[in-house]
C-alpha cells in the first residue's frame, strides 16, 4: 500500500492539520463563510432599500419645494397688491377715513398722550 491510501478520506476532508496538534475544521470554516456571506447579503439588502427609500423622500421634498415657492410667489404678490397706493387709497376712501390735522402731544407724568 502506498501513502495516499492509508489516509483516512474523512479526517482529510473534514479536518486538516495545522502545525504539530493543531487542526482545522474546515466544515467549520464553511459554515462561517457561509454564514458572512449570508449576513453581508443582507446588510447590502437593507442599503439598498435605505436608499430607495431616501431618494424617494428627497424627491417628495423637492415637488414640495416646488409648490412653497409657488405659493410664496403668489403671496408676494398679494402683498405687492394689498400695500399699493391706489389699493391703499381706496381703502381709506371706503372707510371714511379723514386726514389727521396738526398733531399736538401733551405730556403728563413723563407720559405723552396725542390730541387732534
Amino acid at each position: 500500500m502506498n501513502y495516499a491510501h492509508t489516509l483516512n478520506h474523512q479526517s482529510f476532508v473534514h479536518h486538516a492539520t495545522w502545525g504539530e496538534g493543531m487542526k482545522i475544521n474546515l466544515k467549520v470554516i464553511n459554515r462561517v463563510l457561509v454564514l458572512s456571506i449570508a449576513v453581508s447579503f443582507v446588510w447590502y439588502l437593507a442599503s439598498v432599500n435605505n436608499l430607495a427609500v431616501k431618494s424617494f423622500v428627497i424627491k417628495d421634498l423637492k415637488a414640495s419645494t416646488n409648490e412653497v415657492a409657488s405659493a410664496n410667489k403668489s403671496l408676494e404678490a398679494q402683498v405687492t397688491a394689498l400695500s399699493s397706493y391706489q389699493y391703499l387709497n381706496q381703502k381709506v376712501s371706503e372707510l371714511k377715513f379723514v386726514p389727521a390735522g396738526e398733531v399736538i402731544y401733551l405730556t403728563a407724568n413723563n407720559q405723552l398722550f396725542a390730541k387732534k
